[in-house]
């Protein structure tokens, strides 16, 4: 330090009172240091952490700009900075400054994890993974970096990889209750060795942990008798247990043992005044459709929580989805004028009321703010408020042809009947998922493409490189477009499931609200289906709204199924299934995100 002895003494001083937790003596010297030798960026760095330790994080962000500028060589200096940054959300500027720090000093682990954390934060998994691995190099006993090294790569889908990492994390730090959770449900996703001991250790680690035992309880290999048995016997024991109700509901709305509502009337009936069941129920009612029901529902709420004024603001807003949902427009509509703006779900009621409505200039102005989330439910809606009001935009949004694409990949997947033979065993329940599209079927529980099994690598390797065609195949770049504007070096594979319909069966037009492409692989077909041009049943059709708003809008796309072909589109685009009269319509579906870096 160029100031002096007494400046350097005063430094020391300064430090030993910020480790000694006395910030304002801290703060109070770095000041008289600064006021004297205003360029020496120690004094700023120390400054900046004791201000950020205070809570003025405007104060320790421009103490940290300074240090940086006047030492930008300090490694140190900017993993602090960044570590500022990435608590404000301001990730960009974070990653920056995290890659200036491990540039600076390689061997920099906190450095390094700190930037894998916020790269995962930004998606950018390739990145992230870098930094693990050049983290666990360094410092092997690292047992957090493994543990996110084991979670990255389940999320690309490498359950080996995933296994080699966490088992290490596991033996690092073997009380680690995240890491023993990761291993336990990576085993069940795997589909090879019974996982009941991995969830086990997890379970010893956190007992009681009721979201550890759905998890466990779904990978029981009794089958859906065995988790509607295990799930019923713990959410009678838990009665306020919300995602449990959820889940039995979910699993009963398959099986068709009971009504699935039935544990949340049971819980009521002792329960009358616990707010959250109610709400749970009335959801639960609305996803299935039984919009009548939801509202006499509504009703007995209003009743058991007289008095709660909380709960009746929370139960208009219910109301007015279900009396929309049920055709009562003219009594929504009172409802929803009377609610102030609220989150997204009651923004997008709205737009749907004016859709329904014949409003669609007035939907648009909804919708479109809604845009700024990167929401695929709210781009569709914007699309079609576009479609109907003529707007050109709508063109630019979902009008060449070159988003909607299918590719032929029989030869590259393994034989067809090998692989329907192996779906159908997947499919263990009676009826479809309450809250997803397909009317007249089933779906697989889990990601099936992740499974170790060589065939579901053979079809995820061949669905990997049938996307990358597609993604070569699309228009330029648009950086204000919410398909084109993603980058275009990979994809990667988010999710993966088998749906199995039979006679008259069908998905509803719906949008993949996590996705940024959806697809549709078809695997069987009824005998027929596909074979005649002027006959469309059991086609995939793309651009139609849903069935409910009676919009009247065509198809903008009619997709021809055919064994081993596979349908890619923006997840933006409504799409749904033609119904067929009989037979099985057995398909792979997906989505895919961008990869990001």
């Amino acid at each position: 330090m160029t100031a002096g002895v007494n400046l350097q003494a005063l430094f020391g001083e300064a430090n030993a009172a910020f480790s000694a937790g006395d910030l304002e003596r801290a703060r109070e010297l770095a000041r008289t240091i600064i006021g004297q030798a205003p360029r020496v960026p120690q004094v700023r760095h120390l400054l900046a952490l004791v201000e950020k330790r205070r809570g003025d994080t405007a104060a320790a962000r421009a103490q940290f700009a300074a240090a940086v500028e006047l030492g930008p060589n300090d490694p140190q200096v900017h993993n602090n900075y960044a570590n500022l940054l990435s608590d404000l959300g301001e990730n960009a500027l974070a990653l920056d400054h995290y890659r200036r720090a491990v540039a600076l000093k390689p061997d920099f682990v906190d450095a390094l994890v700190n930037l894998a954390m916020t790269a995962e934060t930004e998606e950018r998994f390739v990145e992230a993974r870098q930094a693990l691995v050049a983290a666990t190099g360094h410092r092997p006993d690292l047992a957090n970096a493994w543990l996110m090294l084991g979670l990255i790569d389940r999320g690309e889908g490498d359950l080996e990889a995933a296994v080699a990492s966490l088992d290490k994390a596991v033996t690092l730090a073997p009380a680690d209750s995240k890491a023993a959770r990761a291993r336990a449900t990576v085993e069940a996703e795997r589909g090879g060795t019974d996982p009941a001991p991995y969830y086990a250790r997890a379970e010893a680690l956190t007992p009681g942990d009721l979201e550890l035992f759905i998890a466990r309880n779904a990978a029981d290999p009794g089958g859906p008798p065995a988790i509607e048995r295990h799930l019923t016997a713990k959410v009678n024991a838990n009665p306020d247990w919300l995602d449990g109700h959820m889940a039995l509901a979910q699993l009963r709305g398959q099986t068709r043992t009971v009504p699935p509502e039935t544990s949340f009337e049971a819980a009521l009936a002792d329960r009358p005044r616990e707010r959250q069941l109610w709400y749970g129920l009335v959801a639960l009612l609305n996803r299935a459709e039984r919009h009548a029901e939801a509202r006499m529902a509504i009703e007995r709420a209003r009743v058991a929580l007289i008095g709660d004024a909380e709960a009746a603001q929370v139960l208009d807003h219910l109301e007015a989805i279900t009396a929309d949902e049920a055709g009562d427009g003219a009594h929504a509509a009172k409802l929803l004028a009377a609610l102030p703006p609220g989150d997204f779900t009651l923004e997008l009621v709205r737009v749907r009321h004016a859709l329904r409505h014949g409003r669609p200039d007035e939907a648009a102005r909804l919708v479109e703010p809604l845009t700024a989330t990167g929401s695929a439910l709210a781009w569709a809606y914007l699309g079609t408020a576009w479609r109907l009001t003529g707007d050109a935009r709508h063109d630019w949004l979902a009008g060449d042809d070159r988003l909607v694409q299918t590719l032929d990949i029989a030869d590259a997947m393994p034989p067809l009947e090998e692989l329907a033979a192996r779906l159908r065993e997947l499919h263990v329940t009676r009826s479809h998922p309450i809250d997803q599209s397909l009317r007249g079927g089933t779906q697989t529980d889990g990601d099936i493409l992740i499974r170790s099994e060589p065939l579901m690598r053979q079809v995820r390797k061949a669905l990997g490189d049938a996307i990358d065609l597609y993604v070569s195949r699309l228009p330029p770049p648009d950086p204000t477009h919410p398909t084109l504007k993603e980058p275009r070096n990979g994809a990667r594979i988010v999710g993966g499931w088998s749906v199995r319909l039979s006679a008259q069966g069908f998905h509803i037009n719906h949008v993949h609200p996590r996705g940024w492409l959806s697809s549709a692989f078809y695997v069987s077909l009824p005998p027929g289906v596909g074979e005649d041009e002027s006959d469309t049943a059991g086609w995939l059709s793309i651009g139609v709204p849903p069935a409910e708003l009676k919009l009247g809008l065509p198809p903008l796309r009619l997709i021809r199924p055919q064994p081993g072909r596979l349908a890619l589109f923006p997840s933006i685009m409504w799409h749904g299934t033609v119904p067929f009269s009989d037979g099985e319509r057995l398909t792979i579906a997906f989505d895919v995100a961008p990869r990001r870096g």
